[in-house]
């Protein structure tokens, strides 16, 4: 293929993130990255889109006592998670349906002061794809030094 004949990739987002993301949406990876999102830093486990739905919905599921409601919650976020991951598969070699979004499992928000939060686990966490500054691969971790 000529390189003229190459489809022009958007500018709106970083192609290289953009790529692991589609990666990932095939649920073929996963690996930890750290965002600058609207001066704030997300770090966590980047996802497929379809392992961010079924977390989703068992996270939705252990919020509710009610057995059948509970398997409602899964089985409308398992749909979810199928029909997603089916289109990121087919989508990844058209420009035109690029991901929007990127997820993360156990994510954490570095605050101004310097903490970690949530301080107790990670959430899981979605955000626009064009929102992201800049990218790193790695997470980032904070220990707070003792006052010598």
């Amino acid at each position: 293929m000529e390189p003229s004949s190459l489809p022009t990739p958007p500018t709106d987002r970083d192609g290289l993130l953009t790529a692991w993301v589609v990666i990932a949406n095939k649920g073929t990876t996963e690996t930890s990255v750290t965002l600058q999102v609207a001066g704030l830093i997300v770090t966590g486990d980047l996802i497929g889109v379809g392992t961010y739905y079924k977390a989703l919905g068992e996270q939705f599921a252990a919020g509710t006592a009610d057995g059948e409601a509970q398997q409602g919650w899964k089985a409308t976020f398992d749909e979810l998670a199928q029909s997603s991951t089916a289109v990121a598969a087919s989508s990844a070699e058209d420009l035109s349906t690029l991901p929007q979004y990127i997820h993360l499992r156990n994510a954490r928000i570095l605050r101004a002061d310097g903490e970690l939060i949530p301080h107790n686990s990670g959430v899981l966490w979605r955000g626009r794809l064009t929102a992201v500054d800049a990218w790193w691969f790695g997470l980032l971790s904070f220990e707070r030094r003792k006052a010598s």
